[in-house]
C-alpha cells in the first residue's frame, strides 16, 4: 500500500483552508457589487468546486428551489448547521442564483426559476445592511453588471421602473417603505407578463443583534441613553423589515423564500445579556422584546411550511467526514480514490488474517473503506469533535475540517513517505485534546493534557511513538 503522501496533496494551501474557514457573506456580495474578487468565496467556480453536496444540504436547496415555484412566502432561521455551514449555505445559494453554475450543480432546477428570482442577501454583522439591500437593487438596472444578462429582462424593467420612484429617497427609506419597495416590483413584474419570485438571503443576524444589545446596555448603565436608543433601533429596524415584508408580500402571487441565520451560540448570548441585565426592567424588556418579536415573525413565515422549518435537518457526524476530505485532499492526477479504497481494504484485510483480527475488521470495514485515508482513531476522533455532549464549545463541521487539515498537512508534508494513512499520530496531544472546545472543563483537560506530555517525555526514545499513539 503506497504511502498517503504519494497518493493525495492537498485541494488548496493549508493557509487558504484555514481562511477560508470562517466565510464572509457580506465580503461576497460586496465583489459582487464590484465585479472584483476579493475573496475567493465570490467566484462561483470556485464555490462550486469546494461544495461538498451531501444529501441534506440537496434536499436543502431543492426544497427551497421547490418553494420559488410556488405562491406564497415562506422562510424562517437557520440556526444549526447541518453538514455543511450556514454561512457557505447563503453563499451557495447566492451563487446559484445569480451565475450559470446552476447548470452543472447538480440540484434540480428550472432555468425560469433562476431567471425569474428577485435575489438580494445582507450581513447585519455591518452597519446599516439594509443599505446593501438598495446597493443590489442598483445593480440590476446597471446594464454592464453581469446580473442582466442572467435574468429576465421584464425583471429588470420592473426594478428600473419601480427604483425611478423612489431614486429622490432611495437610501434614507424607513424598513416599512424598503418593503414597499420590494414588494411593488414584484407587482410590477406581475404587471409586465412575469412571474413575481423573491429570495431573500440574511447572514449574522444574530451574531449582529448580540453586538448590538451589548452596546445597547452598556450605553444605558454609562447614561448615554440617547446613543444607546439608536443602536437599539438599529436592530429592530431588520426585525420591522422582516415583519413589514411578510405583510407586504402575504396574499399577493409571489413565490418567496426569506432566510436568516441566527446561530444558537448568537441567541445564547442575547440570552444571557438579557440575564445579566434583570436588575434593570427597561434593558431587560427591551433585549426580551426583541427576541420574542422575532420569533413571532418566525411562526409567520413558517405558516406556508405547516409550522415546521425549512432546514429541518440532523447533524451527520458521517456527513462532517466527508465534508472534511473533500474540502482538504484530492488524489494525484491519474490516481482514482475509489481505487485506493478497494486497495487499502485488502491491504488490511491480508494483516487481519495475519493478525487473527479478521472480525475486528470486517467490523470496522465499510467505515475504514468511506473515510480513507483516515484512519480508524482519527475517525473516532472527529467524530467525538462533532458532539456537542463530547465537545461543548464544537463548531462542528468547521471543527472537523480544522482538526483533519492539521493531521493532512503534516502526513502529506512532514511525513509524506510514511504512513497509508492521516491519523492521531500527526496530531499533537493538545491538538488530540482540544481543550479550548471543553468550556468549563477547558483548565482539566489541559491540566491532562499536559500530564500526559510530561510522562510521555520520560519514556525511552524507541517506545515514545508507540506509548504517544495509545494516549491519543
Amino acid at each position: 500500500m503506497k504511502p498517503v503522501g504519494l497518493v493525495f496533496k492537498p485541494k488548496t494551501s493549508f493557509d487558504v483552508l484555514k481562511r477560508e474557514l470562517i466565510p464572509s457573506f457580506d465580503s461576497v456580495l460586496e465583489d459582487w457589487l464590484g465585479n472584483v474578487k476579493r475573496t475567493t468565496f465570490a467566484d462561483p467556480n470556485y464555490m462550486l468546486e469546494i461544495t461538498y453536496v451531501t444529501p441534506p444540504f440537496k434536499a436543502f436547496v431543492e426544497r427551497i428551489v421547490e418553494r420559488l415555484d410556488i405562491p406564497g412566502v415562506i422562510g424562517g432561521p437557520l440556526e444549526r448547521s447541518f453538514g455543511f455551514g450556514k454561512t457557505h449555505a447563503l453563499i451557495y445559494l447566492w451563487h446559484l442564483f445569480t451565475s450559470n453554475i446552476y447548470k452543472r450543480s447538480g440540484i434540480s432546477i428550472n432555468v425560469d426559476v433562476v431567471r425569474e428570482t428577485l435575489v438580494l442577501g445582507m450581513d447585519c454583522s455591518k452597519d446599516r445592511p439594509l443599505v446593501r439591500i438598495i446597493e443590489e437593487l442598483k445593480a440590476y438596472t446597471d446594464m454592464t453588471h453581469p446580473i442582466v444578462r442572467m435574468k429576465d429582462p421584464l425583471l429588470l424593467r420592473a426594478v428600473v421602473e419601480v427604483l425611478r420612484e423612489y431614486r429622490r429617497k432611495l437610501y434614507s427609506l424607513s424598513s416599512e417603505e424598503l418593503a414597499e419597495l420590494i414588494s411593488k416590483i414584484m407587482e410590477k413584474y406581475s404587471e409586465l407578463g412575469g412571474s413575481p419570485r423573491l429570495l431573500l438571503l440574511i447572514d449574522e443576524l444574530g451574531w449582529g443583534f448580540a453586538q448590538k444589545i451589548r452596546s445597547f446596555t452598556d450605553k444605558i448603565r454609562e447614561g448615554k441613553r440617547s446613543e444607546a436608543d439608536a443602536i437599539y433601533n438599529e436592530a429592530n429596524t431588520i426585525v420591522n423589515f422582516l415583519s413589514y415584508l411578510y405583510a407586504k408580500l402575504y396574499g399577493k402571487s409571489v413565490a418567496g423564500v426569506v432566510l436568516w441565520v441566527l446561530a444558537e451560540q448568537d441567541r445564547k448570548e442575547i440570552e444571557a445579556l438579557a440575564i445579566k441585565n434583570q436588575d434593570n426592567e427597561t434593558i431587560y424588556n427591551k433585549i426580551k422584546g426583541l427576541l420574542n418579536d422575532l420569533d413571532v415573525i418566525a411562526e409567520r413565515y413558517s405558516r406556508g411550511l405547516g409550522g415546521t422549518g425549512l432546514a429541518e435537518l440532523s447533524y451527520s457526524p458521517e456527513h462532517a467526514l466527508e465534508i472534511a476530505r473533500y474540502r482538504i485532499l484530492k488524489t494525484v492526477e491519474g490516481i482514482s480514490l475509489a481505487k485506493l479504497q478497494d486497495e487499502y481494504i485488502s491491504w488490511l484485510e491480508v494483516i487481519a488474517k495475519q493478525l487473527n483480527l479478521v472480525e475486528a475488521f470486517i467490523h470496522y470495514k465499510e467505515e475504514m473503506k468511506k473515510y480513507y485515508p483516515f484512519s480508524l482513531g482519527l475517525i473516532n476522533l472527529l467524530k467525538k469533535l462533532m458532539s456537542a455532549r463530547d465537545v461543548p464549545a464544537t463548531e462542528f463541521v468547521r471543527t472537523v475540517i480544522m482538526v483533519a487539515s492539521e493531521a493532512s498537512r503534516k502526513a502529506l508534508h512532514a511525513d509524506p513517505e510514511g504512513p497509508c494513512t492521516i491519523g492521531v499520530k500527526h496530531l499533537n496531544i493538545p491538538g488530540t485534546v482540544q481543550a479550548k472546545l471543553m468550556r468549563e472543563f477547558e483548565a482539566d483537560w489541559a491540566d491532562a493534557a499536559g500530564d500526559v506530555e510530561l510522562a510521555l517525555s520520560k519514556i525511552e526514545p524507541d517506545k515514545r511513538e508507540a506509548a504517544e499513539t495509545a494516549a491519543k
